[in-house]
């Protein structure tokens, strides 16, 4: 098997390396099915674009909060926003990726050769990737890229090719996630099965059909955990000593996740961005749902947590703000943030799940993420009742 990956999985997780669990899971399959890697080319360039894009937005925002927090001094700060310039940040991040690839022993197919015209005559045709129609109508250029590489370069006969990307809607059906008809008529104009190339639509579906249905399962650690009675290896522990690290990464789980929040309780602005956890409740609930044994002996276990009574920030409009229900719960911290909006918050509860990666033999957490964070539905019954009425 070939297992193309996209962008968005490559940017997946901490440090955007490909070193996430679900990425464990993944290479682990790689090497007991004598499987491929392949990541086109265009991806990686995507991937550092993507990653330069994050950094200039962070540092901007950085930017932001020491001139709000010089606004309210008396004396300036003096802080500055990075020691490290926007370009040395994207050569680090190039190298290791690069690196980290080489590790992996990726195919990078390359794009160079696929001729421009063949793109345009596609893009005229309104022909997938391209999307057609509204505003939206010819973008899809990279995407057409990626999938050009792949068609050449990467699906051939009696090998199954497996394409992994959380962009749906650009390779697939409009009413389910397998490939569209536009693709599948690419396959077999080459001589290929329309199955030749099986879209998949995240790393986390690839690793539940393909991967973990092949490993061993583990229930007695699991349950351990769960109890509290695994010596190694305590919940409660690993969330104190990586706090911060969690909070971070629950953040930014959640940055983008108002339109779910406004529903989560009663009386919430209708529009709300740039989400944050400013302030993290304890664990309460825990949950030990998965455990796999993978290379090496190390185990792969999938925690589930209850966060009680978290301070979420977050920018609304000051016209918003003026306009709030004497009954929501939401609090203005800093009305004048800038001209146009004000930094409010609010107290929620969250559903987190932690992925972790632990050696049995000494406990030692190999890698870990925050692989999911749901805000939790905290509706009086008296607001619920009124709301339904």
């Amino acid at each position: 098997m070939k297992v193309v990956i996209d962008t968005n999985v490559i940017l997946g997780g901490k440090k955007r390396l490909l070193l996430r669990p679900e990425f464990a899971l993944l290479v682990n399959f790689l090497k007991t099915q004598s499987s491929t890697l392949v990541v086109p080319r265009i991806a990686f360039l995507e991937a550092v674009n993507k990653f330069r894009e994050e950094t200039e937005e962070r540092i901007n925002k950085v930017r932001s909060s020491i001139e709000s927090l010089d606004k309210h001094l008396l004396t300036p700060s003096g802080s500055q926003p990075s020691s490290v310039t926007v370009d040395q940040a994207v050569d680090q991040y190039r190298n290791a990726l690069e690196e980290r690839l080489t590790q992996l022993a990726a195919e990078q197919p390359d794009h160079a050769d696929i001729p421009h015209a063949d793109l345009v005559t596609r893009d005229l045709a309104r022909r997938k990737p391209f999307r057609a129609g509204g505003k939206a109508q010819g973008r899809g250029y990279r995407d057409a890229l990626m999938w050009e590489t792949v068609i050449r370069k990467v699906a051939e006969k009696d090998v199954e090719t497996v394409l992994i990307t959380n962009d749906v809607t650009d390779f697939s059906d409009a009413t389910k996630p397998v490939l569209h008809r536009d693709l599948k008529k690419d396959l077999t104009d080459r001589g290929l099965s329309e199955d030749a190339v099986i879209l998949v639509i995240s790393l986390e579906a690839f690793n539940s059909e393909y991967v973990k249905p092949l490993l061993p399962e583990v229930l007695d650690i699991p349950s351990a955990i769960e109890k509290g009675k695994y010596p190694l290896f305590s919940v409660e522990a690993f969330f104190n000593d990586k706090f911060e690290e969690i909070r971070q990464q629950v953040s930014d789980a959640i940055d983008n996740q108002g339109e779910e929040f406004r529903y989560a309780l009663p009386y919430m602005p209708s529009e709300m961005s740039s989400l944050s956890v400013d302030g993290m409740g304890e664990p309460e609930g825990i949950c030990v749902t998965e455990g796999y044994k993978i290379d090496q002996g190390d185990i792969y276990v999938q925690i589930n947590l209850r966060l009680m009574d978290n301070e979420i920030g977050f920018f609304i409009t000051k016209s918003e703000a003026w306009m709030l229900h004497d009954r929501s719960p939401v609090s203005i911290n800093e009305e004048d943030w800038n001209e146009g909006v004000s930094w409010a918050c609010v107290y929620a509860s969250l559903d987190v799940t932690l992925d972790v990666i632990l050696n049995p033999t000494d406990g030692a957490v190999r890698s870990w993420e925050v692989s999911e964070a749901t805000f939790v539905e905290e509706w009086p019954d008296e607001e619920l009742d009124e709301e339904q009425a």
